[in-house]
């Protein structure tokens, strides 16, 4: 029987705490008594430690971790980690979840499926359909499987084990900085420098592992103000599976399933593609159909940006998923294939119709970036701005 215990992270959000812990007395635990861990991160807020003290747990031991000094959120999460060593693996979820009635059977099942898989750092049991690095909408591709594979760890509902969780603190007791060979989103350089996922993230990266992914979302995330969170933002509220009974989830090996890069680009299965009377193997195309992409390894690309290669065809981007565009070969001057190889100068606007569909998203991410960058380096708040221009 697979010993899988439930590890809550908590600070000072006793509402969100209340919420969680209510829905995962609800779920299925196909009838094994399962350990729950609450870690609470001190603050002064002391409705947290009697709502957790208070709750009755009949699935089995609760155990309470009350810390008396504050660590922070990095700090904490990684702490956490280190109760890998007692069981088989641990399921976190940080105090502003919830979960379905079946998070813990697919998690079971995942965790049995992948634990001896070197290539997967960990399973998350929130599925995405916004992309993180754009706000742009994610689309995973169908293939009749419950799971698809991303090389982005998780943070909202993820299943940790010791073997996986040590390989990844040994990496980064190496990392002084966040810094990389390897290419990343830009968009994590600015993420708070207490990021602990950011890092996980890159360990994904690095060392080309990749988090297994359901389908539909067995966490819901309410984004509630908190460490990182100004406010609430429901950007990244996925469809919340309702699913009441048990089932066998299909999974596929990870040869044959859906694999996405950390820039959420699919990469495509091994096939011949003829272009233009030249026959091109889709294992030397990258795809960069966000237009996220500043490098690029291989010696064609399928991009949305005006990027300074020739240019062998093109295609629309009315279908979803994306990639759908470019298999089924859909008319049109949004997605371009580039051979890499062949350096020409930038075209005009008007010689392009390109980013149309991710044009909006991509000034928006700039400007939050800019805003959060320019407060960073001066190390004033908003408010602080106006009270000096009141005074003055």
């Amino acid at each position: 029987m697979t010993n899988l215990a439930i590890v809550v992270v908590a600070y000072n959000r006793d509402e969100s705490l209340k919420r969680l812990l209510e829905s995962l007395r609800k779920a299925d635990y196909l009838n094994q008594d399962v350990t729950l861990i609450i870690s609470i991160d001190y603050s002064k807020n002391a409705k947290v430690l009697e709502i957790a003290k208070g709750f009755c747990w009949n699935h089995g031991e609760k155990k309470i971790i009350n810390h008396t000094v504050n660590l922070g959120l990095k700090k904490h999460v990684l702490e956490v980690g280190n109760l890998t060593k007692d069981f088989d693996a641990i399921i976190v979820l940080e105090d502003d979840l919830i979960v379905s009635n079946q998070f813990y059977n697919f998690a079971v099942q995942a965790y049995e499926n992948y634990k001896d898989d070197q290539s997967i750092a960990g399973i998350s049991l929130y599925s995405f359909r916004v992309n993180p690095n754009n706000r742009v909408t994610f689309y995973p591709s169908t293939d009749g499987y419950d799971n698809f594979f991303l090389q982005y760890a998780q943070s909202w509902g993820q299943v940790w084990w010791k073997t996986e969780w040590d390989s990844f603190i040994s990496w980064m007791s190496k990392k002084d900085e966040f810094l990389s060979a390897s290419d990343y989103p830009a968009s994590l350089d600015f993420w708070s420098k207490n990021s602990w996922l950011k890092y996980h993230i890159l360990f994904c990266i690095e060392n080309n592992k990749f988090f297994v992914y359901p389908k539909e979302s067995f966490t819901g995330n309410f984004s509630e103000p908190g460490v990182h969170n100004q406010k609430k933002d429901s950007t990244f509220q996925s469809p919340f599976s309702t699913q009441m009974w048990r089932k066998e989830y299909l999974f596929s090996g990870f040869d044959t399933g859906n694999k996405y890069d950390s820039f959420f680009e699919r990469l495509l299965p091994d096939k011949k593609l003829a272009i233009d009377n030249e026959v091109i193997s889709t294992s030397d195309i990258e795809m960069d159909l966000y237009g996220t992409k500043a490098n690029f390894r291989k010696p064609f690309c399928v991009s949305s940006q005006n990027l300074e290669f020739a240019i062998l065809s093109s295609f629309g981007l009315q279908l979803k998923p994306h990639e759908a565009n470019i298999i089924l070969n859909v008319e049109g001057n949004q997605l371009y294939l580039y051979d890499t190889t062949k350096q020409i100068g930038k075209r005009s606007k008007s010689e392009l119709d390109y980013c149309y569909y991710f044009k909006l998203s991509d000034y928006k991410i700039v400007w939050i970036s800019l805003k959060k960058l320019v407060l960073d380096l001066f190390k004033i708040k908003i408010k602080d701005i106006s009270k000096k221009l009141r005074r003055g």
